[in-house]
């Protein structure tokens, strides 16, 4: 066994994510972007790199490319026992160790992707793990033994915390992983995680779409209607809250149709993604907190009316 490192570079941020408790051995900390450079370039070794048009343009540390911010801000977590290899003992005790290596890095990745969710579950902004590196440090002699980038990138807004989220930030934080035993709340967990991936507004709304159909489509009648009453039912806690929910999930819906129907993707604007990623966020919080059966959330939805919030837990 060994101890290895870990930094992975957090993107789309701001100093308010300092305040967030991650837990689990996880500290997030405040780099100079140079240091983050030259330890993003040390660990590739001469290769060339386009790091600086990552961080301004796919990375979020370019601000609309306005200007380039002094920090930048990573996870960082120490592992004092890590697998180690050597080929000295035998290729047969080196793959075994290899797939130990392997097996503790996915737990580590993992887990502070389960974080980053619970993060984006609680306040919109595109925060993501752009890159992260596992490696050895020998007296200021660094290793690499792994590391792995992000390719895929949506529209970089930034994440930003308020101070009176801070407290239901960081008590969900310290809530075990998200595993839920309901497979409609898992897919919809995909697809709401899904969206932070994709370069397209439009592409980005229709997962979005189908994270809401999951929680709320029982596939029993007319979906426009269902979906839009489930969503209202589930979330208003007024009747005049119900009312408001009802109608902006019906015309996402009906935007979500001409965009299927005939691909005109000028319907789908900016707001209508973060309104509808807004519905799903607090779909998901609420199904996450009731952990019902799919049947038992339906036949709940149906049986009770708007204003109804405070019952469909009862």
């Amino acid at each position: 066994m060994s101890k290895v490192d870990f930094v992975a570079l957090i993107g789309n941020v701001n100093a308010s994510i300092l305040n967030v408790e991650l837990g689990d051995g996880f500290r997030i900390e405040e780099w100079p972007i140079e240091k983050f450079v030259g330890f993003y370039e040390y660990m590739h070794g001469s290769a060339e790199h386009d790091i600086w048009f990552k961080l301004d343009d796919a990375w979020g540390y370019g601000h609309g490319r306005m200007y380039r911010p002094k920090n930048v801000y990573v996870v960082t977590k120490v592992l004092e026992e890590f697998p180690s290899h050597d080929l000295e003992k035998g290729q047969e005790k080196w793959l075994e160790a290899f797939r130990k290596r392997d097996i503790a890095e996915s737990r580590v990745t993992n887990l502070l992707e389960d974080k980053i969710i619970k993060l984006r579950l609680l306040s919109e902004g595109s925060i993501k793990v752009c890159v992260e590196f596992f490696y050895s440090n020998d007296d200021g002699d660094l290793e690499m033994e792994s590391s792995r980038e992000e390719g895929l990138h949506c529209e970089n807004r930034l994440y930003k915390i308020k101070k009176s989220d801070l407290d239901l930030i960081n008590n969900l934080l310290k809530s075990p992983p998200i595993n839920s035993r309901r497979k409609y709340i898992n897919f919809a967990i995909n697809n709401f995680s899904q969206a932070y991936r994709v370069a397209h507004t439009d592409l980005e709304f229709i997962t979005l779409m189908i994270a809401l159909e999951a929680i709320f489509n029982d596939g029993k009648q007319e979906l426009r209607n269902k979906v839009s009453r489930g969503c209202a039912v589930l979330l208003g806690k007024t009747k005049a809250s119900s009312r408001k929910i009802f109608k902006d999930v019906r015309d996402l819906y009906d935007k979500r149709s001409v965009l299927v129907h005939t691909g005109d993707t000028k319907k789908i604007s900016r707001d209508d993604v973060l309104s509808l990623q807004s519905y799903v966020r607090r779909g998901l919080l609420r199904v996450l907190e009731l952990d019902l059966t799919k049947d038992d959330l339906s036949v709940r939805l149906t049986e009770n009316g708007f204003g109804s919030y405070s019952k469909i837990k009862s």
